[in-house]
């Protein structure tokens, strides 16, 4: 689901949330962390996410952690139950945005049913003929190093590239780095901030 000021979400980079006003949010809710970075366990080992408008609730009645990821001008939270409704909705507030799901529907208070979205017909229209083409793999570039070469992270870690896997996430790739310090992580293709650190470079 979406905080979003545009109508609907897939049109918020026209109507955008500003990085600063989120920025300036998040530090005046004292439930909300920037982090800027998310590790998660999976089958194929660690994954790591990073993103510096990225920022971690840790307030769930549940106590597990609710990430609210900054990105494109609105805020993305996956697969949100109704106390993170809630709180998507006191931050849609501050903000002067909306809640918006991935259908266009728009939320207006917990526990209530989203109302509807009202598509154009132009938009109905594009949606069936999007339809009808095939599917398309992600097109995620390669990164600019290759295995075995080492790398550093986007807060400074070194480590050597273990693997890159295009295939990897459903299509989205991954790259597994073992860490100097022996984590071994794996980073989305698509967002791994990682870079190459040339053999004797010394840190900065």
């Amino acid at each position: 689901m979406h905080i979003t000021k545009a109508r609907h979400w897939t049109d918020s980079d026209a109507s955008p949330i500003a990085e600063s006003d989120w920025a300036g949010f998040v530090g005046s809710d004292p439930d909300l962390e920037m982090t800027g970075v998310a590790d998660a366990d999976t089958p194929d080992g660690t994954l790591r996410y990073e993103n510096r408008a990225l920022a971690v609730w840790r307030h769930h009645p549940s106590g597990e952690k609710v990430w609210f990821d900054f990105r494109r001008g609105r805020v993305v939270v996956k697969n949100p139950d109704e106390a993170t409704i809630e709180k998507m909705l006191v931050v849609a507030r501050g903000l002067g945005a909306r809640v918006i799901g991935d259908d266009g529907e728009t939320y207006e208070a917990a526990g209530q049913p989203p109302t509807p979205a009202k598509p154009s017909f132009s938009a109905r229209l594009s949606g069936w003929l999007q339809g009808l083409l095939p599917a398309k793999p992600p097109n995620i570039p390669l990164p600019p190093f290759a295995v075995g070469a080492r790398v550093r992270d986007a807060i400074g870690s070194e480590g050597v590239v273990l693997a890159i896997d295009p295939q990897q996430m459903h299509g989205f790739g991954g790259i597994t780095v073992r860490f100097d310090d022996g984590r071994e992580l794996t980073f989305a293709m698509f967002a791994h901030g990682l870079v190459a650190v040339e053999h004797g470079a010394s840190r900065e």
